[in-house]
């Protein structure tokens, strides 16, 4: 059931983490700092993000691990009659409810800055050190779909049922660590390195394909891997190039300067007549060069061959393309970009409170 309290300075500050030196703004029946915040669903632990840091309108909100980047920071600024705009800090744009639409199951996403009720929440304390986020137009509230504790489960309105789906704790984070109450927010980067698990993928003289769970092919030889499908007629190509002949000669020149040739031959100043191949054209090499005569060989496509399934990693492991091995990361800990074989392979980012 849903709690309706006040709390005092010091309540407020053991819900977050929040910025000094801002004014205390009313939000409906709490009170709460304007500043910046990471939201964290207390269901699942991850933290509210636009997804794939999104720049554009319409780009939607989910939860993801924690990074701490530009994605996950939202600023909380007063609407006035105690409800707040949200705006996502790393594209400038407001957190709004699709369309201005008042049903239950419609998305929370971005939009430019217009003001109106589908950009105002207001901020209602649940229990501990959580709030509800309710969209002033619909009187629903902001919740993570189906209660969904993997990264990417989407942000929208639902009316109120007081779960922990519906309920974010706003943490903030100050630029030297500090808050008002003496404490402290830090990040915490944490780095090990990835564990080998073996060769996977395919043999020698074969290449690997996603399709129906990893499969191995192979393509004719001179022929390369395209980009289209593995299993349509142009899986594999033979790159257009040039293909070369020797002149064959003839009898001298004849006429009177010598230089009359039969038809389809050409004469060359060593006093002979030559011709090339049906199809072939004369070079610039040397007319007894190998290289005489060329003609233009058009790029050919063709099917690849299957040739068996491929090792695939199993479980928690991942494939890693440069070394052809699967690997995995400690518990907690999550792949980075750094090399799979360095110290950095693997990374877990926490929030430490003091």
């Amino acid at each position: 059931m849903k709690k309706v309290q006040s709390i005092g300075m010091f309540g407020a500050l053991l819900a977050a983490v929040i910025f000094v030196c801002s004014a205390w703004v009313s939000a409906g029946p709490s009170s709460v700092k304007e500043g910046i915040y990471f939201l964290q669903a207390r269901h699942s632990g991850k933290y509210v993000s636009v997804k794939n840091a999104g720049q554009e309108n319409g780009s939607i909100l989910w939860q993801w691990d924690f990074h701490g980047k530009a994605q996950q920071q939202f600023e909380f600024k007063s609407a006035g009659g105690g409800y707040f705009y949200i705006k996502a800090v790393h594209s400038g744009k407001y957190v709004s409810v699709k369309d201005a639409a008042k049903e239950n199951g419609v998305t929370v996403w971005q939009w430019d800055f217009h003001g109106k009720a589908q950009q105002q929440f207001a901020l209602e304390p649940a229990e501990g050190n959580a709030y509800y986020i309710k969209a002033r137009h619909s009187g629903k509230y902001l919740s993570i779909k189906d209660a969904g504790k993997a990264n990417e489960a989407i942000l929208w309105q639902w009316e109120f049922h007081g779960k922990a789906q519906q309920q974010f704790e706003l943490v903030a984070l100050l630029p030297n660590g500090s808050s008002s109450n003496g404490g402290s927010i830090t990040i915490a980067n944490d780095f090990k390195p990835a564990i080998p698990g073996g060769k996977v993928g395919c043999g020698p003289g074969t290449f690997y394909d996603p399709i129906d769970g990893g499969t191995c092919w192979t393509c004719p030889f001179d022929y390369k891997r395209t980009v289209f499908s593995v299993k349509s007629d142009k899986a594999c190509e033979r790159a257009a190039y040039e293909r070369f002949s020797k002149a064959t000669r003839h009898a001298r020149g004849s006429g009177l300067l010598g230089t009359d040739c039969a038809g389809g031959q050409f004469w060359d100043p060593n006093g002979y007549c030559y011709s090339c191949p049906e199809g072939y054209n004369r070079t610039t090499y040397p007319v007894t060069s190998d290289k005489a005569c060329s003609k233009r060989v058009h790029a050919d496509y063709t099917a690849a061959s299957p040739a068996a399934a491929a090792k695939k990693c199993e479980g928690d492991s991942f494939l890693d393309i440069g070394t052809k091995e699967c690997w995995t990361c400690p518990p907690g800990y999550k792949r980075t970009v750094f090399s799979v074989t360095g110290d950095k392979a693997c990374e877990k980012i926490t929030l430490k409170s003091n």
